[in-house]
């Protein structure tokens, strides 16, 4: 009511609050989107989208080729794994 006194338009404050609820509700949206890794569409929580298992064993991999090459001499050339 204070808009629609303060510029004698109540078209403009009703113009003014719908997109004030889009604006606030795409920043909502934004925000889950940003905090919750695990969200999948719709369903959020159900689908697990960081594949946790899958990371850490490429991390044991890298360590252990780490721990391999670590008594070679600097510039020996050394064998590319595949994954």
């Amino acid at each position: 009511m204070w808009l629609a006194n303060e510029t004698k338009s109540v078209a403009f404050a009703c113009i003014f609050a719908c997109a004030m609820q889009l604006a606030l509700s795409g920043v909502f949206n934004v925000m889950l989107g940003l905090e919750d890794p695990f969200a999948h569409g719709n369903h959020h929580g159900h689908n697990d989208g960081v594949k946790v298992l899958e990371l850490v064993e490429n991390v044991r991999r890298q360590l252990l080729s780490v721990e391999r090459e670590s008594n070679d001499e600097w510039r020996t050339p050394q064998v590319k794994e595949s994954w």
